[in-house]
């Protein structure tokens, strides 16, 4: 039998991991309200400067499968005569005490940032150039299949 002075510290030790465990709690809690299956629209913010941009129909899946802790991954698709087209995936990361989520890429030459704010089952983003931050496209979608829990 435990003596009564081991009993603090054991209580003591269950606070502490229980403590340990809440960051990564907080931050499914905080990727939960953008995970699950987006739909909608990317518009050229500039056709005549980017002059291969095209305004696209859009498909977003978001979870957390391939991203680091905290983080989650969006793969994009757009839909090309009725075909659903891969496009690129990307980790995004949420901005402290707020509802938006960015990630920066460097393609070729490009770097650019993505910058989606989410507004119950809606999210808009931009994408700028970087470091100019000369806007390139503009985002619009809607939360069609959010992720089914407690199954």
């Amino acid at each position: 039998m435990a003596s009564p002075a081991r009993i603090p510290n054991l209580a003591g030790s269950i606070m502490l991991a229980l403590l340990a465990l809440l960051p990564g709690q907080r931050a499914a809690a905080q990727s939960r309200e953008i995970i699950g299956t987006w739909r909608g629209t990317a518009s050229c913010a500039n056709r005549a400067k980017d002059l291969t941009c095209r305004n696209e129909s859009v498909i977003y899946q978001i979870d957390t499968v391939g991203a680091t802790r905290g983080n989650v991954m969006l793969r994009a698709h757009r839909i090309v005569n009725h075909d659903e087209q891969f496009m690129y995936a990307l980790q995004f990361n949420r901005r402290p005490g707020s509802h938006t989520w960015q990630s920066d890429f460097t393609q070729s030459s490009f770097h650019g940032r993505w910058e989606y704010t989410i507004n119950g089952s809606v999210m808009t983003g931009t994408l700028v150039e970087m470091p100019s931050k000369r806007l390139v496209r503009r985002v619009s979608v809607k939360l069609s299949a959010p992720v089914k829990r407690g199954v």
